[in-house]
């Protein structure tokens, strides 16, 4: 688990250096491990502590001592000019999440499979393996379920060992 824990966090900071220069909702795709599910749906798992977004804000807000500088705006917009990032979590298991990663980055394929649950910036788009059909999140533009177009997958998150799903050939 540790490991794990480990990699999640080499993964979202190598994520927030390579997208260092301020930007527009760049969207942070991870598939995998529904046991991530509450981590990616509280507001910590996007707190800027070192200023990932380049607006010279990291930790408390300046302007207000109570708040932390957030990279992930809460509700979620597709129009937000504060949103640094749309964190978008597919729940769809060890596995699937290790096999959405290496589609996405041999094959350039985003799976239709409907996660269970599915989160954009804490804001659940599908539960259960199903849609979240209360729309709170905003009308799907994906077979997923999602209400923004998955442009890849960046990390793959897991609660079991990778070689559990990975196999040697000959």
């Amino acid at each position: 688990m540790r490991n794990c824990i480990d990699l999640l966090a080499i993964a979202l900071l190598v994520t927030g250096f390579a997208s260092a220069q301020p930007a527009y909702q760049e969207q942070v795709n991870i598939s995998g491990a529904t046991l991530f599910s509450n981590f990616f749906q509280d507001e910590a798992s996007t707190h800027d502590w070192i200023d990932v977004d380049g607006d010279t804000y990291y930790g408390f807000q300046v302007t207000n001592p109570l708040l932390i500088d957030q990279l992930a705006m809460d509700p979620w917009s597709s129009s937000d000019p504060n949103a640094f990032w749309v964190v978008q979590y597919r729940g769809v298991g060890s596995g699937n999440g290790l096999a959405e990663l290496v589609d996405w980055h041999l094959l350039g394929t985003i799976s239709t499979r409907i996660p269970a649950p599915g989160v954009i910036n804490r804001c659940e788009f599908a539960v259960g393996g199903d849609p979240n059909t209360f729309g709170s999140c905003g009308t799907p533009v994906h077979a997923s379920g999602t209400p923004l177009m998955p442009d890849n997958i960046d990390i793959g998150v897991m609660d079991v060992p990778a070689m559990w799903f990975v196999q040697q050939d000959g």
